[in-house]
């Protein structure tokens, strides 16, 4: 690829907790390197985030994410010196007034005046302050309270919101991530939104960047396979692409840079939550990454090819924030000799406590019941992740079957229709301090209304955005307007000597294929991480050796998939579709759980996806691991026997 045929898109946060100088050391080695990113993408934005800013906004909060002044006081000094674009979805429900935010923050910082582009389907009113100028396309009729997956055409208008200008910084509401990365490729090369091949290879370079270091090495460090240095993980590097004008990706850390970019680490994020990888759906096209494949042409360097698609879907996702009931929840510790026993007893103390409450209130066993299934009991340490169906048991203690550990905690977590019963169950796990087992202490509750954001699908031609640009003003201050010097602030930042105690990066990969007929644990020979989708999780299981792909599907089935993850479900209610019935489906976990396991033959990975496995969804799960994250490595501890 030539300079001139190229455009650099880095990653700059992957979440909303991301952190802020790990997209500031991107910026500025590149700078050093004297090939500057052109775009810069934050995305920090998804169902659960998205669902806080609307509930944030009933209490008189923010719509918009509250730390994006944090990150441009951050990084607009380093990008504003240079021709690289900002473009974020942190403006979420409100992102007019993200965009105020922004503007103030380049204000204080004295910096030259910024062009700031806003899009976004609804417009929250801020503070009486209307931006400069003003585009829209069709006359917006989408309820204040939706949002709907935007795609790429909604951030090119952003891009081109100033006539033969680069912004600095493109804003927006709820736009679907790879669409924030693919708008950026087709500005730059003025590509047709119908180039469906090349925007499957952009689409597949955008969802590869969209977490960020997932693709560098963080999150990937595992005993049994890869164990990174301290270091290693302490300054994993942010990766950037370098596309050309045919849709030609190169995936890339800054040279010299820590963490790993390999085609594991590619191969990982690829399958992270994509459902069926011959249909992952955008709103710009949807994609086959069935034949994608990766090859490494060095540690800081890895080539992507294979995309392909045949058009996109007709409609857009649409998020629609309806109550989901109020959520109260309590934890204590129990340590010691019995710490199990008296844990349990705990939990069966204050569920006993509850049912006599509402049979005074004058609720018969039938009602009482319902309500008791809203609550999921687990022990922090023991089954906070699998949920033993016994500690969810409202009969007399049983055996729970466990060794016994130094400590336990004890958490409760029920989703009620109403407050009051929210707010009982945090009482009653508060009251174990003086009428429980003995030795409990470290009491904490809390209570708080929830919200689950309902998914329907709208053509896409009843969809309407709207374009606003605004300018910073200039410096006020002249003698504070110094020139950016990228080396030295990139200094600051420079890695430390490793810690004495540290060794370098660990390889424990085998160096053949698994042994046959040989019960083994999974992860000994293939690698894996969870992602979830609504009330859906998603786990990738990524074979080292690209010979076992086919031996591992042939025992990863579906019916061996549902038998071992049932228990998820065993004990537990779920909340119906419409949280205000006040009802709770009761179900068969064993023949309830949809199970579908996919082969990606390009890089070698299975694709297993369970439906109704994460209590409703992370917006309103009562487990302690809401997103279903650690389940990937409750796989891995599996056995199988290969053929």
């Amino acid at each position: 690829m030539t300079e001139s045929n190229i455009v650099r898109i880095g990653t700059g946060a992957g979440f909303a907790g991301d952190r802020p100088l790990r997209a500031l050391e991107l910026v500025l080695a590149q700078q050093v390197a004297a090939q500057p990113l052109d775009y810069l993408v934050l995305e920090c934005l998804a169902e659960r985030t998205l669902s806080l800013r609307y509930r944030a906004m009933q209490s008189g909060g923010v719509g918009y994410d509250p730390r994006v002044a944090e990150w441009m006081r951050v990084l607009l000094p380093a990008t504003a010196s240079s021709s690289t674009c900002i473009v974020t979805n942190m403006g979420a429900a409100d992102p007019n007034g993200a965009a105020l935010v922004v503007r103030q923050v380049a204000q204080s910082l004295n910096l030259p005046p910024l062009r700031i582009a806003v899009v976004g389907e609804n417009f929250a009113v801020t503070a009486n302050e209307t931006p400069a100028t003003t585009t829209s396309t069709t006359a917006t009729t989408t309820p204040l309270i939706s949002s709907t997956y935007l795609g790429a055409d909604a951030v090119l208008a952003g891009l081109r919101a100033f006539p033969n200008e680069k912004p600095h910084v493109v804003i927006t509401s709820r736009v679907a991530d790879p669409s924030l990365f693919v708008a950026p490729v087709v500005h730059h090369f003025g590509w047709s939104l119908d180039d469906y091949p090349r925007l499957a290879q952009a689409t597949a370079m955008a969802h590869l960047l969209e977490c960020g270091c997932h693709l560098t090495g963080g999150y990937f460090s595992h005993p049994a396979a890869v164990d990174l240095s301290h270091s290693q993980l302490a300054h994993t590097s942010m990766p950037f692409a370098e596309c050309d004008a045919n849709g030609l990706v190169t995936l890339r850390k800054p040279a010299n840079s820590l963490g790993e970019l390999s085609a594991r680490t590619c191969a990982q994020q690829l399958v992270y939550e994509i459902g069926d990888p011959s249909a992952y759906i955008t709103p710009d096209v949807t994609v086959s990454f069935a034949n994608v494949s990766f090859e490494a042409l060095s540690p800081h360097a890895v080539k992507l090819s294979g995309a392909s698609s045949t058009g996109r879907s007709p409609t857009l996702l649409r998020m629609t924030p309806a109550p989901a009931g109020h959520k109260g929840f309590g934890e204590i510790s129990y340590g010691g000799f019995g710490c199990v026993k008296r844990a349990h007893a705990a939990q069966l103390l204050v569920r006993d406590w509850m049912a006599q409450q509402w049979r005074w209130l004058g609720l018969d066993d039938a009602a009482v019941d319902a309500k008791l299934s809203r609550i999921a009991s687990y022990l922090i340490g023991l089954n906070s992740l699998t949920l033993l169906p016994s500690m969810n048991s409202i009969g007399s203690g049983a055996d729970l079957g466990v060794s016994e550990p130094p400590e336990v905690r004890l958490r409760m977590d029920g989703i009620f229709t109403n407050l009051d019963d929210a707010q009982m169950l945090a009482r009653e796990v508060e009251a174990l301090y003086t009428n429980g087992p003995a030795g409990g202490g470290g009491v904490v509750t809390n209570t708080q209304p929830e919200l689950k954001l309902q998914r329907t699908l709208v053509p896409r031609d009843s969809v309407s955005f709207s374009v606003q640009s605004l300018h910073s003003t200039g410096p006020t201050d002249t003698t504070r307007a110094t020139e950016y010097n990228a080396t030295a602030e990139l200094s600051k930042l420079s890695s430390r000597a490793p810690r004495q105690s540290e060794t370098a990066l660990s390889n424990n990969l085998p160096s053949t294929p698994a042994p046959a007929n040989v019960s083994i644990p999974l992860y000994s020979c293939a690698h894996s991480r969870a992602g979830d989708k609504d009330n859906r999780i998603n786990i990738s299981i990524i074979p080292h050796h690209f010979a076992d792909l086919g031996r591992l599907a042939a025992v990863v089935t579906p019916d061996w998939v549902r038998a071992r993850f049932s228990s998820l479900l065993d004990g537990l209610g779920e909340l119906a579709q419409n949280p205000e019935s006040g009802n709770f489906a009761t179900r068969d976990a064993t023949s309830s759980v949809n199970v579908s396991v996919y082969t990606l033959p390009g890089c070698g990975a299975l694709n297993v996806v369970i439906d109704g496995v994460l209590d409703g969804g992370v917006a309103v799960s009562r487990r302690i691991d809401r997103h279903g994250k650690t389940l990937s490595d409750v796989m891995l501890a599996l056995h199988v026997t290969l053929p």
